[in-house]
């Protein structure tokens, strides 16, 4: 009884305490060498928020204990998994409680292929109160080849010799759990490793190493975040670390990636890796009028006002959430990689950040008004597309109606003879994002047991899905009816 009106006590005094648990989860890929051989081991590592659980006062202290489950699945089951409590340091003051830093780091061995990940965090003293993480990543064989491990952020890194979950190569490596980088730091640490370069010939020494900022992936480094190391052959070993780190103190509000590439006297591309990442600076160093250039020019700012004051205000975080995965259908491929790594690591609020600027770039003097005609459409494909299991928005028919809005025909086609059920929607002039494309022409069909809907399976549209094989798919047979009568040989024929 005691401990219950102590846990009540706690719960009164801390309105920030969260209804869920607040937690950054994150993972890099390493290897290890065994036996001749090149085993996988994911480094799994994540933080909570201590305002997000509730902490105990017994006689001596406070604390609090999350119930803790890692699985690792593949197409043939559980392939490794742990379960243990993590307890906090216990703590003789609220303050102290609220005030410590949660992190926890564990490495599991893992065998080659698609890997399906979860993390399961329990509070104990409220079973309510949980959050669950899920991510899936491919494992390759590198047995006679020259590679990289996944870059790994690191929140900090000094020199250590004691042994525990940071520890590795003599250093405490304590990692970064979110890939977002706030103004509060001016650097970005990083660690990651060289694998096998004891297997390349003496006429690829003596190697490049390039380690960059851009703003994507093939893109050219920014001349001020750019660091060049050169490999000799004395130094081949079969791994290699890398710990390092970069002044951001100057690098803009924006979505990056910091990208390393290894490449051989002749110029050739041996390895590369890379990794996402968000920065938020709204006080950057300032920069010579050049590297200012380098770095603008490519970048697209990031608004910072008082978020209270607009429409997304009164959307809790499982809105914010639902209104991210909303922006899929519409969003190029950065914004998709943005968003994505938003669901799998939530930062409140940056994802609030990037929805208020993703509908002010549509309309800079009003983005409620764009975020309303963007809703107004959002009800229309549930109604039209939405199910018991599915809004209509993660549909492919309410992807393709967001993204074009209303097609000019839409034919639905239910029992034509020798056929799955299918549609044919048709837009006189369509705009893409590079050019305008007449007589558009999209074919959704609905196979056997395909409960979630139609799918897309062909379209005359760049960037979507191109498929000249589609009769295969649509016709029962395999072949087509033969009569061109048929509303899809009608609408598409060759095309």
């Amino acid at each position: 009884m005691r401990i219950g009106l102590c846990l009540c006590f706690l719960m009164m005094i801390s309105d920030a305490q969260a209804k869920r648990i607040d937690a950054a989860v994150s993972h890099t890929l390493f290897y290890l060498q065994e036996k001749g051989n090149m085993k996988a081991y994911v480094e799994t590592y994540w933080e909570i928020n201590p305002k997000s659980i509730y902490f105990v006062k017994t006689d001596t202290n406070i604390s609090a204990r999350i119930k803790t489950s890692i699985i690792f699945s593949n197409d043939s089951g559980v392939v490794n998994e742990d379960h243990f409590i993590l307890q906090t340091r216990p703590v003789t003051s609220i303050a102290a409680s609220l005030a410590q830093s949660i992190i926890e780091s564990h490495r599991y061995m893992m065998p080659y292929g698609k890997i399906k990940m979860q993390v399961l965090l329990t509070d104990m003293a409220d079973t309510f109160n949980h959050y669950n993480y899920t991510d899936s990543f491919t494992i390759a064989r590198h047995d006679a080849s020259t590679f990289y491990s996944g870059i790994e952020l690191l929140d900090t890194a000094f020199s250590s010799q004691i042994p525990g979950a940071f520890q590795k190569n003599n250093m405490q490596q304590i990692p970064l759990s979110s890939n977002f980088l706030d103004e509060n730091r001016n650097r970005l640490y990083y660690y990651f490793e060289l694998y096998h370069t004891d297997l390349l010939s003496p006429e690829d020494y003596p190697l490049l190493q390039e380690l960059y900022i851009a703003r994507k992936t093939e893109d050219p480094p920014f001349p001020a975040f750019l660091k060049r190391d050169t490999i000799t052959s004395k130094e081949a070993k079969d791994i290699s670390p890398m710990l390092g780190s970069l002044d951001i103190s100057t690098l803009t509000s924006g979505n990056y990636f910091i990208n390393v590439a290894l490449v051989g006297t002749h110029k050739n591309k041996i390895a590369g890796a890379s990794l996402f990442f968000q920065r938020l600076n709204t006080k950057p160093i300032a920069v010579d009028s050049a590297a200012s250039a380098s770095i603008d020019s490519a970048i697209e700012q990031v608004k910072v006002l008082d978020l209270r004051k607009t429409f997304i205000a009164k959307y809790n975080l499982g809105q914010v959430r639902s209104i991210l995965r909303m922006l899929l259908p519409v969003s190029d491929a950065i914004e998709v990689q943005t968003i994505n790594g938003f669901l799998k690591n939530p930062e409140e609020l940056y994802m609030r950040y990037f929805i208020y600027n993703f509908f002010s770039n549509i309309n800079r003097k009003d983005p409620e008004k764009a975020w309303n005609e963007f809703t107004d459409k959002v009800r229309e494909v549930n109604k039209l597309f939405g199910s018991s299991s599915t809004p209509g928005y993660e549909t492919e028919r309410g992807g393709i109606y967001l993204k074009y809005d209303k097609p000019d025909e839409r034919v639905i086609v239910e029992n034509e003879s020798n056929t799955y059920p299918y549609e044919v929607w048709q837009y006189n002039t369509l705009r893409t994002a590079n050019k305008k494309v007449s007589n558009a022409v999209f074919l959704f069909y609905k196979p056997n047991g395909l409960i979630s809907g139609y799918t897309l399976l062909h379209s005359t549209v760049p960037g979507e899905v191109r498929n000249p094989n589609w009769r295969n798919y649509l016709y029962l047979n395999g072949k087509g009816s033969g009569d061109n009568n048929a509303r899809a040989e009608q609408y598409i024929g060759t095309r």
